[in-house]
């Protein structure tokens, strides 16, 4: 298998979606032959990766090697709520793509010719963990994937397909488009993998305490005098904590974490956008629809529009 990547390859987006674990659920998956990218929308869990297991939770996020084993166990009270790309590092030209990903050995999909692994920058093997605080532009990259995926597949009618692959005629997705994103991807996953913040896989103890804290009380008022208080800090601690950790101001931070749950809620609930900007913390609708659109670059209402259920 060619492993150089070249001005001439051909990634391209084979699958992209969303999955709502039930409390403790457990998915297992014995070889997946894609590279991909993972990240928890909300709530918490473990993911295995061969024989690592890494932690997850809201702005978190992996990017996966091809040919791995996994498993997924969702926490038995916050059960985290992911969503997935899965790319193919070049794909021939010359052949059609089939859309979807080999789970395992028994895939009809496992070994498909024309599909061929490629490293992105220096990443070839293994798992790289980060934070979506510090890579927004991926995240909302990833997201849009996801959302185009779906909507191919709406408007086409659902393929034929079993509990974690999908089997669908040229026909059903857009190949052109897939592979244009696939090429985006891949681009914006090489920025990541260029900074420093967005590869810091674990926080010191006093900031993983205070993000929990956070993620708990999102729904409620959080300046920087009641962050310092949790994390037993002064403000200027504080900002220091998150400048070196996150590479990013508390404030900011927050106003992303947000902006990104208030997304998911959009997506997939029917709730008015009034009760959603309550959720996240930002009670006065005007307001919320202002900092929405500052960092989404849409209102809600238009977000809302351009989105699927999951």
């Amino acid at each position: 298998m060619k492993t150089h990547q070249t001005s001439r390859d051909q990634p391209v987006v084979v699958l992209a979606n969303g999955y709502r674990f039930a409390p403790g659920q457990v998915v297992e998956q014995s070889q997946i032959q894609s590279r991909a990218m993972i990240w928890c929308r909300a709530g918490r869990g473990r993911v295995r990766v061969d024989s690592r297991w890494f932690e997850l939770a809201p702005s978190g996020f992996l990017f996966l090697p091809w040919n791995r084993a996994m498993v997924y166990r969702a926490d038995e009270h916050d059960p985290f709520h992911l969503g997935g790309l899965h790319w193919l590092g070049h794909h021939a030209l010359n052949m059609p793509v089939r859309f979807g990903v080999a789970h395992t050995p028994e895939s009809e999909l496992t070994d498909l010719p024309g599909r061929e692994d490629r490293p992105v920058g220096r990443w070839r093997h293994g798992v790289v963990a980060g934070d979506l605080s510090a890579a927004p532009a991926v995240y909302h990259l990833a997201e849009h994937i996801v959302t185009r995926y779906q909507q191919s597949l709406h408007d086409h009618g659902p393929p034929s397909h079993t509990r974690h692959e999908y089997s669908s005629s040229t026909a059903d997705i857009d190949a052109a488009e897939m592979r244009l994103l696939g090429r985006l991807l891949v681009a914006q996953i090489a920025r990541v993998l260029q900074n420093p913040a967005a590869m810091r896989q674990h926080h010191s103890p006093a900031l993983d305490r205070l993000l929990v804290y956070i993620h708990e009380h999102l729904d409620q008022p959080l300046d920087l005098e009641t962050l310092a208080s949790q994390a037993h800090c002064s403000r200027a601690t504080l900002l220091r904590m998150f400048r070196s950790e996150l590479n990013v101001s508390p404030g900011r931070w927050l106003t992303q974490l947000r902006v990104r749950q208030a997304q998911v809620l959009l997506r997939s609930t029917a709730e008015p956008v009034h009760e959603i900007a309550r959720r996240v913390g930002l009670p006065d609708a005007h307001y919320f629809s202002h900092v929405f659109r500052k960092t989404a670059g849409m209102t809600p209402s238009a977000y809302r529009r351009t989105a699927l259920p999951l």
